[in-house]
């Protein structure tokens, strides 16, 4: 499963613009702060699905929905290494697609869960965006 390095997700956070307030606030939390937003956002999924779509939607929706400012980061770093643990994801179906390569056991419509979960995430953060 792909994850993102809690220091690392600071430094992204710190020295880039997001695009989501909720995920910048992810990125900004130390370890133990993550690691609950991650369980409560997984025992939120799996009300709508199953454990392997909840984990599949934590692992790849921060790396979705700021793919802008990790690809940023890693080249404004120079750190291409990170590539590799934070690939760029551009849509919810690449996303769940990266889930399935992650775990093959996926079925077909817990792929296509994860991307409809994920969609359904980044709709409802661009609304909270915007009631600034």
């Amino acid at each position: 499963m792909y994850t993102i390095d809690q220091d690392i997700a600071n430094q992204i956070a710190q020295s880039q613009t997001m695009k989501y307030i909720e995920m910048e606030k992810l990125f900004k939390m130390d370890e133990e702060e993550a690691d609950n937003y991650e369980m409560d956002l997984r025992k939120a999924v799996e009300l709508q699905s199953d454990n392997t779509v909840a984990r599949a939607v934590v692992a790849f929706l921060p790396l979705f929905l700021e793919s802008w400012a990790i690809t940023n980061y890693i080249n404004q770093t120079k750190t291409m290494g990170l590539r590799a643990m934070m690939p760029e994801i551009l849509t919810a179906e690449k996303a769940a697609l990266m889930a399935q390569k992650d775990n093959i056991s996926m079925a077909d419509n817990q792929i296509t869960k994860t991307a409809q979960i994920i969609r359904e995430y980044q709709e409802r953060f661009s609304k909270e965006q915007n009631k600034d």
